[in-house]
């Protein structure tokens, strides 16, 4: 049987939250879809193929970038994977109080990095 964990990292929750694109030679792919939910090859937590090796990591400019935090619970301050984590991106509008545009990652609780679309729309407007 696999034993499958929650995801440990924690740079790669700020990347899915800002939509960074993960190139691995020609090929692109959203750092989101880079990594593999469980399923008939548990053990296999990228999309990459034989061959390939990332050459880069791309972040596009983002407004919701520019007011942004990462947050990590953890059992102890000195290093440790996070209980949970989450990555927020927020743009307001001119009245400093609406929602434009939100981006929300978490951390600690799936097998990959997960974006809370849903939480984002809720927050939006």
């Amino acid at each position: 049987e696999a034993c499958i964990a929650t995801y440990p990292g924690d740079l790669a929750i700020a990347l899915v939250a800002f939509d960074a694109e993960v190139h691995l030679g020609e090929r692109r792919l959203k750092v989101e879809d880079f990594f593999l939910a469980p399923g008939a090859t548990a053990e296999r937590e990228h999309d990459i193929r034989p061959g390939e090796v990332i050459t880069a990591i791309e972040i596009p400019g983002s407004a919701a970038a520019r007011r942004s935090t990462y947050l990590k619970v953890r059992d102890r301050q000195s290093y440790e994977f996070a209980a949970a984590s989450a990555a927020i991106g927020l743009e307001l509008e001119g009245d400093g109080r609406t929602i434009r545009d939100i981006r929300v990652a978490l951390g600690g609780v799936a097998t990959k990095p997960w974006r809370a679309r849903a939480v984002e729309n809720e927050l939006k407007g």
